[in-house]
């Protein structure tokens, strides 16, 4: 019985990812350095984004809704709209390809129920911790290089040159 639950759920899951796939997200997407943390905050980010007003025919208009997700990549957060969706197990992100809002199959989401709503995401803070410490690990490593006695025979002065990975904000203006 468990068995057979649980692979109705998946195909569950995998038929709504096909489903919300939507074109006309991809002109509301925006890179965000934070998600909203509770519910008012997510209200009100939600009536300054107005998806309710998007042109789109890709879900009946009350499902088009605001959501602060992870990308792909879990490297950055980004404000869309786009049909709301069950997400069941994961962190939701948001997939810039699928042009839609998916599981993020590679991270499990300790705190979140077996199924939540991706609009409800604001909910599970333990995704988007997942890029704020991964920023803060490309900001922070750096590497020294330093020319060795070859380069210098070779006229090349000794030196060290120090390195930094850094995070950069795209901005994506439809």
């Amino acid at each position: 019985m468990k068995a057979v639950i649980i692979l109705i759920l998946v195909l569950n899951n995998l038929i709504g990812s096909l489903a919300s796939s939507c074109e006309k997200s991809i002109p509301t997407v925006a890179y965000v350095k934070t998600c909203p943390r509770t519910e008012a905050e997510w209200n009100a980010e939600a009536e300054r984004k107005q998806c309710h007003v998007v042109k789109q025919n890709c879900t009946p208009q009350n499902n088009f809704q605001y959501h602060c997700l992870i990308n792909a990549f879990a490297n950055a957060t980004v404000e869309v709209c786009a049909p709301a969706r069950n997400i069941i197990g994961h962190c939701a992100e948001y997939n810039y390809g699928r042009q839609g809002i998916q599981d993020h199959q590679q991270i499990k989401c300790e705190t979140c129920p077996s199924s939540y709503l991706s609009t409800e995401a604001y909910k599970y803070q333990e995704c988007y911790k997942l890029v704020s410490m991964k920023q803060n690990v490309e900001i922070s490593n750096s590497t020294k290089i330093t020319c060795g006695e070859s380069d210098q025979r070779q006229g090349i002065q000794s030196t060290s040159m120090q390195t930094k990975i850094i995070s950069v904000e795209i901005g994506y203006g439809g």
